[in-house]
């Protein structure tokens, strides 16, 4: 853990923006989840779900959010020029960064820079860990960022102790859902499980995504449950090499 820490605060170069396609079941519509991968020399490549709980301690966090960001926006023009049917492209960002309006600044001084990449564009992930937390100041503040036009997801929905029903005090636009939910869709607790998530999600009229299918039962059972899409995420694509290294 304590070479992971160290890797992550050296800012070690390069860091590679990469991309995972969203497949929606019923819609020409596309999603995309964007990811920070750092190399490193020492102990080789460190995905977001290798960094993400020792960033997510210090303010190095912070510092990645923000050069994700720097890194997407730069990238955005080219990838939307190639890419004119996506929606939405999601960023994965910590509920700390909500205090203060910290990004709601960001994002708006990134605007400033990019005026040619609508926010509307743009969409935070946040982890279903906030819902354990006390949720009326950030409720406001992701209304915030909804009101610069900022689409906003909630990842991780649906573990076994995961309080669901404070989900109605935010509002967001998808969810994505936990692995032990997901881990239902090619058995018999599918529709009790999944299913019983997705028909409360989608009262809450937020589009819900089941992420991280490896098998066609899975996609299957996604379907059948009513979910609106799902992520295969075997390999996370590298859609831009060229212009996101530095």
């Amino acid at each position: 853990m304590a070479t992971v820490k160290e890797t992550v605060e050296s800012g070690i170069t390069p860091i590679i923006l990469e991309f995972s396609e969203v497949k929606l079941f019923d819609s020409n519509e596309k999603i995309v989840r964007s990811f920070l991968t750092v190399n490193s020399l020492d102990i080789g490549v460190l995905g977001y779900a290798q960094y993400r709980f020792v960033a997510r301690r210090t303010k190095v966090g912070n510092h990645l959010v923000r050069r994700h960001l720097e890194k997407l926006f730069r990238a955005l023009p080219t990838f939307l020029d190639q890419n004119p049917d996506v929606s939405a492209v999601t960023v994965p960002v910590y509920a700390r960064l909500l205090a203060d309006s910290e990004l709601a600044n960001m994002l708006v001084d990134l605007s400033a820079l990019y005026p040619e990449i609508p926010l509307s564009k743009i969409c935070i992930e946040l982890s279903a860990d906030i819902l354990y937390e006390e949720l009326s100041a950030a409720s406001e503040k992701i209304d915030e960022l909804r009101a610069l036009g900022v689409k906003v997801a909630i990842c991780e929905v649906g573990d076994q102790f995961c309080p669901v029903f404070r989900l109605s005090e935010i509002k967001f636009d998808y969810a994505f859902m936990d692995a032990y939910s997901t881990a239902s869709l090619d058995g018999d607790s599918a529709d009790r499980i999944a299913g019983s998530l997705v028909k409360y999600l989608h009262y809450l009229d937020v589009r819900v995504i089941a992420p991280g299918l490896d098998t066609e039962a899975k996609i299957k059972g996604a379907r059948a449950v009513g979910a609106d899409g799902y992520t295969e995420d075997k390999e996370i694509e590298r859609t831009i090499e060229e212009g996101v290294k530095e």
